[in-house]
């Protein structure tokens, strides 16, 4: 897929499923999932997506929120991408 593509719907799925994932993450999330999400954000400030590594960062930081909600499947998905 085209990498102008492939961001595109990325952040049509992130739109759709993010909002509900992070209210998830708050209910379920433990202070170590609290501690890699913070971690994970730090290294994506300022955010990016212009290099190989701001978008590495920007992964870890949505798939810290993923596992932060405990649930297999989105844990999955985040791992899928």
């Amino acid at each position: 897929m085209p990498r102008m593509q492939f961001f595109r719907e990325l952040f049509e799925l992130r739109g759709l499923i993010e909002p509900a994932a992070a209210a998830l993450a708050a209910e379920r999330g433990t202070p170590e999932d609290v501690a890699i999400i913070a971690e994970a954000y730090a290294a994506m400030v300022p955010p990016g997506l212009s290099s190989e590594e701001e978008v590495q960062a920007d992964m870890r930081f949505h798939r810290a929120i993923l596992a932060a909600c405990h649930n297999d499947l989105l844990a999955q998905m985040g791992a899928s991408s």
